[in-house]
C-alpha cells in the first residue's frame, strides 16, 4: 500500500495513511483487579483530527458525549502511567515553530537555521513555539460528561503552510506570466498545518509531559498542578499506580507535516492594490484577492500548456 501511495497510484485523498484515534477505554473487573479494554475507537486523517478531537471539542460516539482531553503516543500499553512521555522524547513527534502572526510566514528552521527576530516579509515580530504530532487523543479525565456539560472551546487547524527558506532560494526555473506574476512547479516540498489554539492569543496548548492530559492555554488559569489522568492505568504485576498524575504542564501547537507538489505563484504588489499586512482589514482583504487567484490560476507544465485546475 505504501509503495502505490508514493507512487502515486492510490489518492490520498480517499484512503487516508496518517490517521488519529479517539480512545474511549473501560474497565472490566479481573480477580484481583481490573483490565482496560477499549470500548471506542473512532479514527480522522490527521489533518482533520487536528481540528475535530483538539482538546476542549466536544465529540459525540455512541449517542455518549466526551470531551477531547488527552494526547498519548501509539505506542504506549495499558499498563503505562506516562503515556505521553514517548511523544515529548521523540525528535520526530516534537519540533521548533517559528512563525509570523501577521502574514502567516514560516520558517523552516531544517534549510534555513539561523535566529531570525523579524519577518522577512512584513518585518514584523515573529514568534516562536513548538509543535507537536499527536497521535491519539482520549476523553477529558477518561470518562464521558453528564447532559448539563455541555460547554466546548472551538480551535482549528491552519491551512497548508509552505515554510520558507529564506537564505537560500531552492525553488527554481521561475516563469513570467505578465509584468507581475512569477510562477514555478516545485515538486515534494514540505508542508505544515498547526492548530495555534485560541485564534486571538495563539497561544496553543497545555499538555502534560508525561500523562498528556490537555486543555487549551490560557495563562490566567495555567498552573502547575496534581491532575487526573485522561485514561485509566490498569495494575501491573498487582502494583496500582498512583491515581494522579503529578507531570509538568508543557505550551505546545498540534502539528501535521506532509510532503505534495506545488505550484508557486510570486506576485509583485504595487499601488493601487492594498499592501499593509498590519491591519486585519487590509490583511484579510488581500489574503482573499490572493486565494482567489490560487484557485483560478491555470495549472503550469513544463512543456508550456496550460490547463485549468
Amino acid at each position: 500500500m505504501s509503495f502505490l501511495f508514493d507512487h502515486g497510484l492510490l489518492p490520498s485523498y480517499a484512503f487516508p495513511i496518517d490517521l488519529c484515534s479517539f480512545v474511549i477505554e473501560g474497565k472490566e473487573s479481573r480477580l484481583g483487579g481490573f483490565k482496560v479494554v477499549v470500548k471506542e475507537r473512532p479514527q480522522q486523517s490527521i489533518d482533520k483530527s487536528l481540528s475535530e478531537y483538539a482538546p476542549g471539542r466536544l465529540i459525540v460516539v455512541d449517542k455518549i458525549t466526551y470531551r477531547s482531553g488527552g494526547i498519548t503516543a501509539n505506542s504506549s500499553l495499558p499498563t503505562d502511567p506516562d503515556r505521553a512521555l514517548p511523544l515529548f522524547e521523540s525528535k520526530r513527534n516534537l519540533r521548533p515553530y517559528v512563525f509570523c502572526p501577521r502574514c502567516t510566514f514560516v520558517q523552516d528552521l531544517i534549510e534555513d537555521p539561523q535566529n531570525l527576530e523579524n519577518c522577512p516579509v512584513c518585518q514584523g515580530p515573529l514568534e516562536k513555539g513548538e509543535m507537536l504530532i499527536p497521535e491519539v487523543f482520549h476523553p477529558e479525565r477518561g470518562e464521558s460528561l453528564n447532559l448539563n456539560d455541555t460547554e466546548q472551546e472551538y480551535t482549528y487547524a491552519t491551512s497548508a503552510q509552505f515554510p520558507v527558506p529564506v537564505s537560500v532560494d531552492d525553488l527554481q526555473e521561475w516563469t513570467n506570466v505578465g509584468e507581475n506574476i512569477r510562477v514555478t512547479y516545485a515538486r515534494n516540498k514540505r508542508l505544515v498545518m498547526v492548530n495555534k489554539g485560541d485564534s486571538e492569543t495563539n497561544e496553543g496548548f497545555s499538555i502534560c509531559e508525561k500523562c498528556g492530559a490537555a486543555s487549551v492555554f490560557d495563562s490566567h488559569k495555567f498552573q502547575q498542578r496534581e491532575h487526573v489522568r485522561p485514561y485509566k492505568v490498569e495494575p501491573k504485576s498487582g502494583v496500582y499506580a498512583r491515581e494522579r498524575c503529578d507531570g509538568l504542564f508543557r505550551q505546545v501547537f498540534l502539528e501535521h507535516q506532509f510532503q505534495t507538489d506545488l505550484l508557486v505563484l510570486r506576485i509583485n504588489l504595487q499601488s493601487p492594490l492594498v499592501r499593509r499586512l498590519d491591519a486585519n482589514v487590509s490583511a484579510n482583504v488581500l489574503h482573499d484577492a490572493l486565494r482567489t487567484i490560487a484557485v483560478n490560476q491555470p495549472t503550469y507544465n513544463r512543456s508550456g500548456a496550460n490547463r485549468k485546475i
